[in-house]
């Protein structure tokens, strides 16, 4: 199963990707992947949630 989706968290534009899903047999489980154009905008979004994201793990990990 192919589709198109915009998906948003309310701090960057709504990238466009494309996405597959693919059903376990025998799990009821079904997983999903999305992927974006080349050089799209919705790259640069992508890029810039992962930073965020990650920003945001390193604030919150428990120190060594």
């Amino acid at each position: 199963m192919n589709f198109d989706s915009s998906v948003s968290d309310g701090s960057a534009a709504e990238p466009e990707l494309t996405g597959e899903a693919m059903e376990l047999t025998g799990d009821g489980l079904v997983i999903i992947t999305y992927t974006a154009e080349p050089d799209s905008p919705a790259v640069e979004a992508l890029r810039f949630l992962s930073s965020w994201a990650q920003d945001r793990h390193a604030s919150t990990a428990a120190p060594d």
